[in-house]
């Protein structure tokens, strides 16, 4: 099981860093503080890439869910990391529902709907 957690953990370490810095940003803005958390990511996972290819580290369970979680949202976000942000910032914003829309629940059904389908396609 160790073993099988260690792979999963070195593939999805690997797989993030190396689609961060492939990512190619085509005509998005540049945004200084979007960048210095891409390359804080790159670091990040490439540093815990080589450490655990070189022996130096071992690996929980929760840290292999944790890397498998970061490289899924990546991989989802087709390596923007600006719309994994977004998603997190969006999902505990405050939601104002205007006069007259209906019920609450309808507006954030209406309004997760917007959000998932411009960040995500």
């Amino acid at each position: 099981m160790t073993k099988t957690l260690t792979l999963l953990a070195l593939l999805s370490y690997a797989s993030t860093c190396l689609r961060l810095l492939c990512y190619r940003r085509g005509l998005a803005n540049h945004r200084l503080h979007i960048s210095l958390v891409a390359w804080l990511l790159i670091v990040a996972t490439g540093t815990s890439a080589l450490e655990i290819l070189l022996g130096l580290g071992r690996v929980s369970f929760g840290e292999a869910r944790i890397a498998f979680t970061l490289c899924y949202l990546v991989h989802r976000a087709q390596d923007n990391v600006a719309n994994i942000i977004r998603g997190i910032f969006a999902s505990i914003q405050y939601h104002h529902v205007p006069q007259g829309s209906g019920s609450m629940r309808e507006f954030v059904q209406q309004e997760e709907v917007s959000f998932w389908l411009t960040t995500c396609y």
